[in-house]
């Protein structure tokens, strides 16, 4: 069973994802200070969720659908690039959490050994 403080977190990404996300799909406004903390809070639950062997299928939800969002929407909205990369980060948030990987585990340019 996970702590309670793993159900906290991911009740902050919920609440990140509806006024980041939500938000843009729909009523078409780009909050960049909601897109940094949500960007912010899924740093911290990559992180975090490493200590754990389980990860809920709630939060890979929240992060796939920001990706699919981005990159089906970017071109749409009113800074295309900024949607695109924020849809690129939470792709990769999204495979390291699935790989059990932090974030600055991966150096652009370096081959991964496996």
């Amino acid at each position: 069973m996970l702590p309670d403080e793993y159900y906290r977190e991911l009740d902050a990404l919920t609440e990140l994802h509806a006024s980041s996300i939500e938000r843009l799909a729909c009523s078409q406004v780009l909050d960049r200070a909601a897109f940094d903390a949500y960007r912010d809070g899924v740093t911290r639950f990559v992180t975090s969720s490493r200590a754990h062997l389980v990860v809920s299928k709630r939060a890979l939800q929240l992060i796939n659908s920001a990706v699919t969002y981005c990159q089906c929407n970017a071109e749409f909205t009113d800074d295309p690039k900024f949607v695109d990369g924020f849809g690129a980060f939470m792709a990769r948030a999204f495979y390291c959490i699935v790989g059990d990987e932090d974030l600055g585990d991966r150096k652009p340019g370096v081959p991964r050994i496996i």
